[in-house]
């Protein structure tokens, strides 16, 4: 878990101002990583449910993403992922190559995150791609689900080019 340099000067601030706040758990950081990790295996399993369990289903969700539209509420996310089981066949792969989440607060935290998916389309073409995926979250009676995602290919300025297959920073 990772907590932001700015926030020990909240903390500091609001000591001294006579309002605590309480530290985030310590365990926050694996909680987004499991709400990740086990959604995208319940995509990979077709697991419709557990495919969207992750984020806030409320209007309040708000998605950007590389397919049309380019901005999606919640309803529209989930229409999206469940047109995704209708389209492809046998398992997928989704995989995460990294997540690094970031604790704002007790209740707010964002997670950076570089994603592998792949799988089969009925008529045949094959998908695999790697993007990157960035999550803004909220903590909502003890559960972190996400408001507001973006997803997006890194593009190569000199090309023009989207890079489908990113490797992990550490490589």
């Amino acid at each position: 878990m990772k907590l932001r340099p700015g926030i020990a000067t909240l903390f500091v601030g609001s000591l001294l101002s006579g309002t605590a706040l309480a530290a985030p758990a310590k365990d926050d950081g694996e909680q987004i990583r499991h709400a990740l990790t086990s959604g995208c295996a319940a995509f990979a399993n077709g697991d419709r449910i557990g495919a969207v369990a992750p984020f806030l289903k409320s209007a309040e969700f708000l998605e950007y993403d590389f397919s049309p539209p380019r901005s999606k509420n919640y309803k529209e996310h989930k229409r999206e992922v469940e047109g995704f089981f209708e389209i492809l066949t046998g398992k997928s792969i989704c995989e995460y190559l990294e997540i690094t989440p970031v604790i704002l607060s007790p209740d707010s935290a964002y997670s950076t995150a570089l994603m592998r998916f792949a799988g089969q389309f009925k008529d045949g073409r094959v998908i695999d791609v790697t993007f990157r995926s960035t999550d803004v979250w909220r903590k909502i009676d003890g559960t972190w689900r996400i408001v507001h995602e973006h997803n997006s290919f890194p593009v190569n300025p000199f090309t023009g080019k989207a890079d489908l297959t990113s490797s992990p920073a550490s490589q």
